[in-house]
């Protein structure tokens, strides 16, 4: 017996993860069926691969080394699968794009105006927080990463695809709600809803704060601008959040715009990918579309209008 790519995919899935469980989530089985397929891996190499210990598990040396090689036969794989689609010369095949949490409310968007021209192109999309998605981007997980803010001191590529606009949004009942050319220091002291630390519009918020010496009341921290939303609209405070994230409650009224123009500048959304990375020429024309295409389709959605 051999060992099959699958047993082999399973095998790094579970080095990458903290827990069986979590493995098999990831690879869309069960507990039992991954922790079959690796038990069957070990008794077709004749030796342990992992130590487990509770819940947790450890590679052995062995689990090691097979997982060094593994790596370098997917790496070759990954080549043979750029060159045989340059070959074929078609817009067809699977992409993995990788976004942070905020991006999520754009981004399928983007996949469906890219999919409208390329009917054969199917999409795998992973939504994770900033510092899982730093990890896949060093793990090398997926084609492309939409973020915001550039991890520093890496090497990686980034292409601006389209603005993020940042606003202030308040409950209709806020005592600022009807104010205009309302300044930061009337923020001093108010109930204020933050992202949790790493985020990229926290860290833009906090940048903010600091260069103005404006002192808010963080009452609560959550992990997603769809959970801010939430708590807005519960008037447990106010907050500045990705206008994308927030574009059909104002529309709606549920929520407002606070009218004030000492927010950032626009930043790009970036999308972004290893240094060295090959780009197949899938990812490179989806690349190169989202690029020349971002800003247009943002605002066929009113992402960009104030």
């Amino acid at each position: 017996m051999k060992p099959t790519l699958r047993q082999l995919q399973l095998l790094v899935a579970a080095a990458e993860h903290r827990t069986f469980s979590e493995a098999a989530d990831a690879m869309c089985l069960t507990p039992s069926a991954l922790s079959i397929q690796i038990s069957q891996l070990e008794e077709t190499m004749g030796i342990e691969l992992f130590e487990r210990l509770g819940r947790r598990k450890f590679l052995t040396p062995a689990g090691e080394e097979l997982l060094a090689s593994c790596k370098v036969i997917f790496d070759e794989l990954q080549k043979v699968n750029v060159r045989l689609t340059q070959l074929k010369c078609g817009m067809s095949g699977e992409l993995k794009i990788s976004a942070v949490t905020s991006a999520k409310f754009f981004v399928p968007h983007l996949l469906g105006a890219f999919h409208k021209l390329y009917p054969d192109v199917n999409f795998k999309l992973t939504i994770a927080n900033r510092n899982q998605i730093l990890e896949r981007i060093d793990n090398n997980a997926d084609d492309l990463t939409i973020m915001s803010h550039i991890p520093k001191n890496s090497h990686v590529i980034a292409l601006p695809i389209l603005r993020n606009l940042l606003v202030l949004v308040a409950p209709p009942s806020h005592r600022l709600a009807k104010r205009r050319n309302i300044q930061l220091s009337d923020l001093n002291g108010e109930d204020f809803l933050m992202r949790e630390k790493g985020s990229g519009t926290r860290m833009a918020t906090e940048q903010l704060f600091e260069n103005n010496n404006i002192s808010v009341n963080c009452v609560m921290e959550l992990g997603s601008s769809e959970a801010i939303k939430q708590a807005i609209l519960a008037e447990l405070g106010i907050s500045i959040i990705p206008k994308h994230a927030v574009r059909l409650e104002l529309k709606t009224g549920f929520l407002v715009e606070l009218n004030s123009k000492s927010l950032p500048e626009p930043k790009p959304w970036y999308s972004v990918h290893k240094e060295k990375k090959e780009l197949s020429p899938l990812a490179d024309t989806f690349q190169s579309f989202i690029q020349y295409n971002g800003e247009s389709i943002a605002r066929s959605i009113e992402l960009l209008r104030h």
